[in-house]
């Protein structure tokens, strides 16, 4: 490929490398890497904890202090390609049962779902069980947050010691958890069962089983207790694959994580209430958010990097414009970019819709919908069905989508998407 102005494009691609290796803003996860976030949503009141049994305050927390996991066990960075912060870590376990492990990459996605989310406290054991999951193909999230609902399951007696072919499946019983992790991969006795995916195997354990799993369309999600941030549940609830955080994120609303000052929440999204994480008026900066997480998606950018998806004054979404103008020779603002990523989103919910998706799918199922938040600064915070509704129809109004949640004739073509249209006409979706 040829690109417009190929000196432009590389001197602005080299200061943009250098700005943002200089910046402050990168350094906690420039030096502490992934259980900077485990280490954080706790002390912010929001972490999920065994399976959503307790929210923050975890009594192991302190084993997660990046100050003390990365001069014991990291060793250097491990950056994803051309990136100049290196939140990967190369690491190894220099002492105790699992002295001698070592390995190239660890993140967030596996300190907390096989840590807090499985009442596991082991640091060492989970660097063992990242390298696991990464030699034999497991997700950590996925397949920790389904060990960590067979272990309310063995604590609630919904299962025995003999449904899990004698394995112990207790609170942070991390030799067992590895145990399972490898029957799994291997679909051996209980692992051929959930391998099929934690929402799948309940429905072979009964109704009680089935209320112990939190998901929404059959993706599960652990770590982040979303009934305290109305816009991040909408976010889970209405993204096109499922409770993935990738897209669902709402940071205006995060706790002790501020984004933005009440001024400029006021100007981006006509109100300041959108910071306080229990209110229901989110479905514009939710919009907003899935729009600025595909657009990195779109320039295969870290969300990371991008603030998830807000943009920071070392690398903001303008710099990456004047690097699309560069390359292409096409002037886009912020406002075309982000119907570019609206077209994306439209395309995917299309598609979703035409195979039978609509709006009794847009949900959260389980006890994050249905129980309230058990403890912590945030004690009793549940999600209202009815407010929930209100927000649901404001979201697909924003959105052009009919209270159905289906993408309306008139959306599609405004977007350029006449063929889209057409497909879920013929469909008889209309």
């Amino acid at each position: 490929m040829n690109l417009f102005d190929p000196a432009g494009f590389n001197r602005l691609a080299k200061e943009m490398q250098q700005r943002i290796a200089q910046s402050d803003k990168y350094e906690h996860f420039r030096k502490n890497g992934g259980s900077t976030g485990t280490f954080a949503t706790d002390k912010a009141g929001f972490l999920a904890i065994r399976n959503f049994q307790q929210t923050g305050g975890f009594e192991g927390i302190d084993n997660f202090n990046p100050k003390n996991v990365a001069p014991q066990f990291y060793l250097s960075n491990k950056p994803c390609f051309k990136c100049p912060i290196g939140c990967g870590k190369k690491f190894e376990v220099k002492e105790g049962p699992f002295a001698g492990e070592w390995g190239n990459k660890i993140e967030e996605g596996a300190f907390t779902p096989l840590g807090p989310v499985c009442g596991n406290d082991n640091i060492g054991s989970i660097f063992r069980m990242n390298n696991i999951g990464n030699q034999l193909g497991l997700d950590h999230i996925e397949c920790a947050s389904g060990m960590a609902v067979v272990m309310e399951w063995y604590e609630k007696g919904i299962v025995t010691e003999k449904d899990l072919d004698g394995i112990k499946l207790t609170w942070g019983n991390h030799e067992a958890m590895a145990q399972m992790m490898e029957k799994i991969a291997f679909r051996q006795g209980i692992g051929d069962i959930l391998a099929e995916g934690i929402v799948k195997a309940s429905k072979q354990f009964g109704k009680e089983a089935e209320k112990c799993v939190s998901h929404s369309k059959g993706m599960v999600m652990a770590g982040v207790d979303a009934r305290i941030m109305k816009g991040t549940s909408l976010g889970f609830a209405t993204s096109t694959r499922g409770a993935c955080h990738l897209t669902a994120l709402v940071p205006v609303e995060f706790p002790a994580f501020p984004v933005m000052t009440k001024e400029e929440a006021e100007a981006q999204f006509g109100t300041a209430e959108v910071m306080d994480p229990s209110s229901y008026k989110k479905a514009s900066p939710l919009v907003y958010y899935q729009h600025k997480s595909l657009m990195c998606d779109l320039f295969q950018v870290c969300k990371f990097l991008l603030g998830l998806g807000t943009g920071t004054k070392d690398f903001s979404f303008e710099h990456l414009y004047d690097l699309f103008h560069l390359a292409t020779g096409v002037k886009a603002n912020e406002k075309e970019m982000l119907t570019v990523a609206e077209r994306v989103h439209n395309v995917e919910r299309a598609y979703s819709c035409r195979e039978g998706l609509e709006r009794k799918d847009d949900r959260l199922v389980g006890k994050w919908a249905d129980e309230p938040v058990p403890n912590g600064p945030h004690k009793g915070e549940r999600i209202d069905p009815q407010k929930w509704e209100q927000m649901l129809d404001e979201y697909y109004q924003i959105r052009g989508w009919n209270q159905n949640g289906i993408p309306t004739k008139e959306k599609l073509t405004t977007l350029g998407l006449d063929d889209v249209a057409l497909s879920l006409e013929e469909s008889e979706v209309y």
